[in-house]
């Protein structure tokens, strides 16, 4: 297998042209340090290093101190019980990383996963928010075209864990906590349409955020939560569809990147703990187009 971090600007432009035509690429093989990573990553555009003052609120707990970009993504738990990475080892619902502030306000919406430790009983699923739409009539496009959506980051949980048993061990180590955002975050008062435009390549796609789902209007009218309920599951039905779905399962040296605005993804319950991912996000600003 070709090794990415040896790749040209031209064949990495190819490379990102792939994630936008797919929505996602996925290398297997892959010998990465952690520098080569975030070098890699670099090619395609700006990473969110705090030290390039892209992240004002600081390095993640997350994040190690030799290569801030990356956070761990992981199961386990540190000698206090603690997380030692992102989303814990539960079922994560279908999300999409960062992409729930305005479009206009993207920067980093590109995510990368490379896989240092695998969990052969962990399944990541990717689903596509273009292509159903696009084969859809004129007509049916108008309809999702006459929506407008707000999504609440202080809604439904991406985790899926039981919140009510105090031993439960996402419950211990603060998960609630660590995955609530403020209530003034900028994403709260802002509507935006449904069907949204690709600010790289102009495509409109879906812009549905299951977890963060909330107010909708069509036409300018406010829909009620029954309303709502019922064109929410309008969307899930159009969506989530196996053939708009790829799965896959990490194993040691697998790289996936992703597009954040042309797909959503969700994982099964981590088994084995040791699973560690690193997680970069990045843009497409250093691709000469």
């Amino acid at each position: 297998m070709e090794q990415l971090k040896n790749f040209s600007e031209e064949k990495i432009k190819t490379v990102a042209q792939e994630v936008l035509d797919k929505g996602f690429v996925y290398y297997t093989d892959q010998d990465l340090t952690k520098t080569e990573y975030v070098d890699l990553c670099r090619m395609f555009g700006d990473t969110n290093d705090p030290q390039m003052g892209s992240r004002p609120e600081g390095k993640y707990w997350c994040n190690p101190d030799e290569a801030p970009d990356i956070s761990f993504v992981t199961g386990e738990l540190d000698e206090k019980g603690r997380a030692k990475g992102l989303f814990g080892y539960a079922e994560l619902n279908w999300h999409s990383n960062g992409s729930i502030c305005h479009i206009d306000e993207f920067d980093e919406y590109v995510v990368a996963l490379y896989c240092v430790q695998e969990c052969p009983d962990t399944v990541l699923s990717v689903g596509n928010l273009r292509d159903p739409f696009a084969e859809l009539s004129e007509e049916q496009k108008n309809y999702w075209r006459s929506f407008q959506v707000q999504h609440n980051p202080r809604g439904r949980y991406t985790i899926e864990w039981d919140k009510d048993d105090p031993n439960d061990l996402h419950t211990m180590y603060g998960m609630e906590k660590n995955f609530t955002y403020p209530v003034d975050h900028k994403s709260t008062n802002e509507r935006m349409p449904l069907v949204n435009v690709h600010p790289q390549d102009g495509k409109e796609f879906i812009f549905y955020q299951y977890v963060y789902f909330d107010k909708l209007w069509k036409d300018g009218v406010e829909l009620t939560t029954s309303q709502r309920d019922e064109v929410e599951q309008e969307l899930q039905d159009l969506v989530v569809r196996s053939r708009f779905i790829d799965d896959f399962v990490f194993r040691k040296g697998d790289l996936l990147i992703m597009d954040q605005l042309y797909t959503m993804h969700r994982r099964s319950p981590i088994r084995d703990t040791n699973r560690l991912l690193w997680r970069t996000a990045f843009d497409y600003a250093h691709i000469k187009w």
